[in-house]
């Protein structure tokens, strides 16, 4: 320890301080390598976080259908015009769930909406519902429940 501590002390005194160009260049390096790195990994960490928030919001809503179902023997369907006129037995594959329904009926059966991009259907007649994304969340456009 001390012997390196002389070596220094000499190549200040000699006016030798500082560090080379060949460490600079090098440490740069490693830095970059390190960013890149980071980089990566973290691009993929989003997408996932999208497709993970989606899939939370399409259980959302589905609990909220089968309990708006089960309190009134009719899916809230957003085909029609108003409230009551919009809700069915049995709605068709590809009719869109009417969230506000959802949101402001006399018993809330949803806390908070849906992100922004987000759109339920209904997937079959029995009141499965699937969760659709705008191009920004998934290349195929839609959430897959895993």
């Amino acid at each position: 320890m001390d012997n390196l501590h002389n070596r220094v002390m000499r190549r200040r005194r000699r006016g030798q301080g500082g560090f080379t160009l060949i460490e600079l260049l090098v440490v740069i390096a490693i830095l970059s390598v390190l960013a890149a790195i980071v980089i990566i990994n973290v691009t993929g960490v989003k997408g996932n976080a999208q497709n993970s928030a989606c899939q939370s919001d399409t259980e959302a809503v589905q609990t909220a259908v089968d309990g708006y179902y089960v309190q009134s023997a009719l899916y809230p369907d957003g085909t029609g015009t108003g409230a009551a006129s919009a809700d069915t037995a049995s709605p068709s594959p590809g009719d869109p769930v009417d969230i506000p329904e959802l949101l402001n009926a006399t018993q809330p059966y949803l806390q908070a909406s849906p992100q922004a991009g987000e759109y339920f259907f209904y997937s079959n007649s029995t009141g499965s519902v699937q969760g659709q994304l705008s191009a920004a969340y998934s290349a195929s456009g839609f959430c897959q429940k895993g």
